[in-house]
């Protein structure tokens, strides 16, 4: 029997908090301000993300800025194809 003691588990949020997950769930006045956050200044976006969700960390605004990023890299591609 192969032992599991080796095997490091990726992708484990270890609060349990899901910061895409709760972005999605945010009203559409509470996202714009987000994304314009975002475009600005990097610590107010981080800041805005511990005021929304006081359980986020520091990788939560990570994660939630590059998944930001990509969805609009998404949406202007889609735009460009129409």
């Amino acid at each position: 029997m192969a032992s599991f003691r080796n095997i490091k588990i990726t992708g484990v949020n270890r609060s349990g908090f899901d910061v895409v997950k709760a972005f999605s769930e945010l009203d559409s006045t509470r996202k714009l301000a987000l994304f314009d956050h975002m475009n600005g200044s990097t610590r107010t976006f981080y800041n805005t993300v511990k005021v929304l969700w006081p359980e986020a960390q520091s990788n939560d605004c990570k994660k939630l800025e590059r998944f930001m990023v990509q969805r609009m890299a998404a949406n202007d591609i889609a735009a460009n194809d129409a």
